[in-house]
C-alpha cells in the first residue's frame, strides 16, 4: 500500500510541476540586453571590456554595429582591446596553454569558442556566451 500511494503521490507532484515549468525565454528570465561591439576580430575582448565597464561603456554614443560614433574612441578601444588581449594572453601562456594556440589568438584576435572557458578562468571572471542563430559557423556572439 505504501509504494502504491507513493508512486501515485510522484505521479501527482510530477504533473503539477511539469504544468508549472514551461520552455521560457533566457532573455525574459534573465532581464538580458543584447548590445554589439565592434567586429573588427577583437570582439571578445571588446565584450569583456565593456561588461567589466558596463556602465561607462554603455554611455558611449554607439552605431548600431557597436563602434562609437567617435574615430577617436573607436582607435582608443581599440587599442584597449589589443593591449588587454595581449596581457591576458601573457597570463594564459604563464597556465600552460599550448603556446601555438596563444600565438594563433595573438596574431588574429580571435578566440574560439574552445577557448573561452581556459580564458575566463585564468582572468578570474564568468562569461556567457551564445551563438545567435544568424552567426555562421565558427563565429561568435559573447553577451
Amino acid at each position: 500500500m505504501h509504494d502504491a500511494v507513493s508512486t501515485v503521490l510522484q505521479d501527482v507532484i510530477k504533473e503539477a510541476l511539469s504544468k508549472k515549468l514551461k520552455p521560457f525565454d533566457i532573455h525574459e528570465a534573465c532581464d538580458l540586453q543584447e548590445h554589439c561591439v565592434p567586429a573588427d576580430g577583437l570582439c571578445f575582448w571588446h565584450s569583456v571590456l565593456g561588461s567589466l565597464d558596463f556602465d561607462v561603456w554603455k554611455t558611449i554614443p554607439r552605431k548600431n554595429s557597436g563602434y562609437s560614433t567617435n574615430q577617436r574612441i573607436v582607435k582608443t578601444e581599440e587599442d584597449r582591446a589589443r593591449k588587454f588581449m595581449k596581457t591576458t594572453m601573457e597570463r594564459v601562456r604563464d597556465r600552460d596553454l599550448e603556446t601555438s594556440r596563444c600565438d594563433e589568438i595573438l596574431a588574429t584576435g580571435l578566440v574560439d569558442v574552445m577557448d573561452i572557458d581556459f580564458i575566463a578562468t585564468a582572468l578570474g571572471i564568468g562569461v556567457r556566451c551564445t551563438i545567435s542563430d544568424e552567426a555562421e559557423l565558427g563565429e561568435v556572439e559573447v553577451r
